[in-house]
């Protein structure tokens, strides 16, 4: 199962669950809350939310509690993109620090 969110109107953000084998859309939820979240995953059987066997995301942190709890069984997986957007963010910073230390 993959899980992101998305701009779709100024400061408005969706979230949106997705079959990773299938590509096909399976919610979208209006609201990215964790609240919301836990609302909507909720409706499905937690028999069915235990054979989930893993959610690739992104890393956003409020993600990270509400998917463990209703999906217990699943392996968190941190979208490769994310993890690279986010060393090259934070290259210039490192390079600047590194390179005035020494």
């Amino acid at each position: 199962m993959c899980l992101d969110e998305f701009h779709y109107a100024k400061h408005q953000y969706s979230f949106e669950m997705i079959d990773g084998r299938t590509s096909d859309l399976i919610e979208l939820f209006k609201n990215r809350t964790s609240t919301n979240i836990r609302k909507h995953l909720s409706n499905y059987a937690l028999t069915n939310r235990q054979r989930v066997e893993c959610i690739i995301t992104d890393m956003n942190a409020k993600y990270s509690t509400p998917l463990r709890q209703m999906f217990p069984n699943a392996k968190i997986i941190i979208y490769c993109c994310h993890i690279i957007q986010l060393a090259m963010k934070s290259y210039p910073t490192y390079m600047n620090h590194y390179s005035t230390d020494h």
